[in-house]
Protein backbone atom coordinates (compact mmCIF):
# COMPACT_ATOMS: atom_id res chain seq x y z
CA UNK A 1 0.00 0.00 0.00
CA UNK A 2 2.87 2.34 0.85
CA UNK A 3 4.42 1.88 -2.60
CA UNK A 4 1.10 2.48 -4.35
CA UNK A 5 0.55 5.62 -2.28
CA UNK A 6 3.97 6.93 -3.23
CA UNK A 7 3.34 6.24 -6.93
CA UNK A 8 -0.03 8.01 -6.81
CA UNK A 9 1.49 10.97 -4.99
CA UNK A 10 4.31 11.23 -7.54
CA UNK A 11 1.87 10.99 -10.46
CA UNK A 12 -0.43 13.63 -8.99
CA UNK A 13 2.55 15.86 -8.37
CA UNK A 14 3.68 15.62 -11.99
CA UNK A 15 0.16 16.30 -13.26
CA UNK A 16 -0.14 19.35 -11.01
CA UNK A 17 3.25 20.66 -12.13
CA UNK A 18 2.32 20.17 -15.79
CA UNK A 19 -0.99 21.93 -15.26
CA UNK A 20 0.73 24.86 -13.52
CA UNK A 21 3.25 25.14 -16.36
CA UNK A 22 0.44 25.33 -18.92
CA UNK A 23 -1.33 28.03 -16.89
CA UNK A 24 1.88 30.01 -16.46
CA UNK A 25 2.75 29.79 -20.13
CA UNK A 26 -0.68 31.00 -21.14
CA UNK A 27 -0.54 33.74 -18.52
CA UNK A 28 2.83 34.91 -19.77
CA UNK A 29 1.32 35.60 -23.19
CA UNK A 30 -1.26 37.97 -21.66
CA UNK A 31 0.82 39.41 -18.87
CA UNK A 32 3.75 40.12 -21.19
CA UNK A 33 1.66 41.86 -23.83
CA UNK A 34 1.92 45.61 -24.33
CA UNK A 35 -0.49 47.92 -26.12
CA UNK A 36 0.04 51.19 -27.93
CA UNK A 37 -2.45 53.55 -29.62
CA UNK A 38 -1.49 55.69 -32.61
CA UNK A 39 -3.61 57.90 -34.85
CA UNK A 40 -3.62 58.77 -38.53
CA UNK A 41 -3.35 61.47 -39.71
CA UNK A 42 -1.15 62.94 -37.00
CA UNK A 43 -3.65 65.75 -36.45
CA UNK A 44 -7.40 65.27 -36.73
CA UNK A 45 -9.71 67.67 -38.55
CA UNK A 46 -13.36 68.12 -37.61
CA UNK A 47 -15.82 66.48 -40.03
CA UNK A 48 -13.03 64.47 -41.67
CA UNK A 49 -12.01 60.82 -41.23
CA UNK A 50 -9.50 59.64 -38.65
CA UNK A 51 -8.13 56.17 -37.81
CA UNK A 52 -6.92 54.78 -34.50
CA UNK A 53 -4.53 51.81 -34.57
CA UNK A 54 -4.05 49.63 -31.49
CA UNK A 55 -0.80 47.65 -31.71
CA UNK A 56 -0.38 44.65 -29.41
CA UNK A 57 3.13 43.25 -29.03
CA UNK A 58 4.15 39.90 -27.50
CA UNK A 59 0.79 38.74 -28.79
CA UNK A 60 1.58 35.16 -29.88
CA UNK A 61 -1.32 32.81 -29.11
CA UNK A 62 -3.38 35.75 -27.91
CA UNK A 63 -6.88 34.84 -26.75
CA UNK A 64 -8.59 37.99 -25.54
CA UNK A 65 -10.82 40.90 -26.53
CA UNK A 66 -9.16 44.05 -27.86
CA UNK A 67 -11.43 46.95 -26.89
CA UNK A 68 -11.43 50.60 -28.03
CA UNK A 69 -12.78 53.22 -25.67
CA UNK A 70 -13.03 56.92 -24.95
CA UNK A 71 -11.50 57.11 -21.49
CA UNK A 72 -13.00 60.34 -20.13
CA UNK A 73 -16.53 59.75 -21.39
CA UNK A 74 -16.24 56.05 -20.59
CA UNK A 75 -17.69 54.85 -23.87
CA UNK A 76 -16.69 51.44 -25.20
CA UNK A 77 -16.87 51.75 -28.96
CA UNK A 78 -15.99 48.31 -30.22
CA UNK A 79 -14.31 45.07 -29.23
CA UNK A 80 -12.50 42.61 -31.49
CA UNK A 81 -11.98 39.06 -30.30
CA UNK A 82 -8.58 37.56 -31.06
CA UNK A 83 -8.73 33.78 -30.61
CA UNK A 84 -5.28 32.55 -31.65
CA UNK A 85 -5.34 32.75 -35.48
CA UNK A 86 -8.94 33.96 -35.72
CA UNK A 87 -9.96 37.59 -35.29
CA UNK A 88 -13.64 38.59 -35.36
CA UNK A 89 -15.97 41.34 -34.22
CA UNK A 90 -17.13 40.88 -30.63
CA UNK A 91 -18.95 44.17 -29.97
CA UNK A 92 -20.07 46.11 -33.04
CA UNK A 93 -19.04 49.74 -33.44
CA UNK A 94 -21.78 52.41 -33.44
CA UNK A 95 -22.79 54.28 -36.58
CA UNK A 96 -19.97 56.43 -37.88
CA UNK A 97 -17.24 54.12 -36.54
CA UNK A 98 -15.71 50.96 -38.04
CA UNK A 99 -13.54 48.45 -36.16
CA UNK A 100 -11.45 45.92 -38.05
CA UNK A 101 -8.69 43.33 -37.59
CA UNK A 102 -5.32 44.33 -39.00
CA UNK A 103 -1.94 42.79 -39.68
CA UNK A 104 -0.84 39.67 -37.80
CA UNK A 105 -4.34 38.82 -36.61
CA UNK A 106 -4.60 35.81 -38.96
CA UNK A 107 -1.58 34.10 -37.41
CA UNK A 108 -1.46 32.70 -33.88
CA UNK A 109 2.36 32.82 -33.87
CA UNK A 110 2.53 36.49 -34.84
CA UNK A 111 4.00 38.45 -31.96
CA UNK A 112 2.66 41.79 -33.22
CA UNK A 113 -0.98 42.29 -34.05
CA UNK A 114 -2.80 45.48 -35.06
CA UNK A 115 -6.44 46.52 -34.75
CA UNK A 116 -8.06 49.66 -36.15
CA UNK A 117 -10.99 51.91 -35.36
CA UNK A 118 -11.93 54.35 -38.12
CA UNK A 119 -13.96 57.46 -37.37
CA UNK A 120 -15.93 58.49 -40.47
CA UNK A 121 -16.23 62.14 -39.40
CA UNK A 122 -14.49 63.50 -36.34
CA UNK A 123 -16.98 65.23 -34.03
CA UNK A 124 -16.63 67.39 -30.93
CA UNK A 125 -17.21 64.36 -28.65
CA UNK A 126 -14.29 62.57 -30.30
CA UNK A 127 -11.86 65.27 -29.20
CA UNK A 128 -10.97 63.57 -25.93
CA UNK A 129 -8.76 60.87 -24.38
CA UNK A 130 -8.77 57.47 -26.11
CA UNK A 131 -7.25 54.10 -25.42
CA UNK A 132 -7.39 50.37 -26.12
CA UNK A 133 -7.09 47.44 -23.74
CA UNK A 134 -7.23 43.66 -23.36
CA UNK A 135 -10.50 42.96 -21.55
CA UNK A 136 -9.61 39.71 -19.76
CA UNK A 137 -5.96 40.52 -19.01
CA UNK A 138 -6.85 44.10 -18.04
CA UNK A 139 -3.81 45.50 -19.84
CA UNK A 140 -4.26 49.08 -21.03
CA UNK A 141 -2.49 51.24 -23.57
CA UNK A 142 -1.24 54.66 -22.48
CA UNK A 143 -3.84 57.40 -22.85
CA UNK A 144 -3.80 59.26 -26.15
CA UNK A 145 -5.64 62.55 -26.69
CA UNK A 146 -7.26 63.20 -30.04
CA UNK A 147 -6.75 66.85 -30.92
CA UNK A 148 -8.66 68.68 -33.64
CA UNK A 149 -7.54 72.32 -33.92
CA UNK A 150 -9.87 75.00 -35.27
CA UNK A 151 -10.33 75.34 -39.01
CA UNK A 152 -6.85 76.02 -40.41
CA UNK A 153 -8.30 78.61 -42.80
CA UNK A 154 -10.75 80.74 -40.76
CA UNK A 155 -10.55 83.52 -43.35
CA UNK A 156 -12.45 81.32 -45.81
CA UNK A 157 -15.31 81.05 -43.33
CA UNK A 158 -15.34 84.84 -42.85
CA UNK A 159 -15.35 85.46 -46.59
CA UNK A 160 -18.18 83.01 -47.12
CA UNK A 161 -20.33 84.70 -44.47
CA UNK A 162 -19.40 88.09 -45.89
CA UNK A 163 -20.49 86.99 -49.36
CA UNK A 164 -23.83 85.82 -47.99
CA UNK A 165 -24.38 89.18 -46.27
CA UNK A 166 -23.47 91.08 -49.43
CA UNK A 167 -25.89 89.01 -51.51
CA UNK A 168 -28.72 89.58 -49.02
CA UNK A 169 -28.05 93.33 -48.90
CA UNK A 170 -27.91 93.48 -52.70
CA UNK A 171 -31.27 91.73 -53.01
CA UNK A 172 -32.84 94.06 -50.46
CA UNK A 173 -31.46 97.08 -52.33
CA UNK A 174 -32.88 95.83 -55.64
CA UNK A 175 -36.28 95.30 -54.05
CA UNK A 176 -36.17 98.73 -52.39
CA UNK A 177 -35.22 100.45 -55.67
CA UNK A 178 -37.99 98.61 -57.53
CA UNK A 179 -40.59 99.59 -54.93
CA UNK A 180 -39.38 103.22 -54.94
CA UNK A 181 -39.56 103.35 -58.75
CA UNK A 182 -43.11 102.00 -58.77
CA UNK A 183 -44.16 104.53 -56.12
CA UNK A 184 -42.50 107.36 -58.05
CA UNK A 185 -44.28 106.38 -61.29
CA UNK A 186 -47.63 106.27 -59.51
CA UNK A 187 -47.10 109.64 -57.88
CA UNK A 188 -46.04 111.13 -61.22
CA UNK A 189 -49.14 109.77 -62.94
CA UNK A 190 -51.36 111.14 -60.18
CA UNK A 191 -49.77 114.60 -60.49
CA UNK A 192 -50.17 114.53 -64.26
CA UNK A 193 -53.83 113.59 -64.04
CA UNK A 194 -54.44 116.33 -61.46
CA UNK A 195 -52.74 118.90 -63.71
CA UNK A 196 -54.87 117.78 -66.66
CA UNK A 197 -58.00 118.12 -64.56
CA UNK A 198 -56.94 121.62 -63.49
CA UNK A 199 -56.28 122.67 -67.09
CA UNK A 200 -59.67 121.34 -68.20
CA UNK A 201 -61.43 123.27 -65.45
CA UNK A 202 -59.55 126.45 -66.44
CA UNK A 203 -60.51 126.07 -70.08
CA UNK A 204 -64.17 125.48 -69.18
CA UNK A 205 -64.15 128.59 -67.01
CA UNK A 206 -62.68 130.71 -69.80
CA UNK A 207 -65.26 129.40 -72.27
Amino acid sequence: MGLISQVLTLACGRICVSFMLVVLLNSDVCLGATLKMTGSPSEAVLNESFTWTCTVTQAANLDDRVTFSRRIIGTIFAALWQNNAVCSEFTGAPDGYTASCGSGTDSSSSTTKTYTLMIDKVGINDVTVWGCFLSSAQIYSPNVTLQAPPNPNPQSQVSESTIVIIVVVAVLLVVAIAVSWVCYKRMKQQRKSEEEKTENKTQEAED
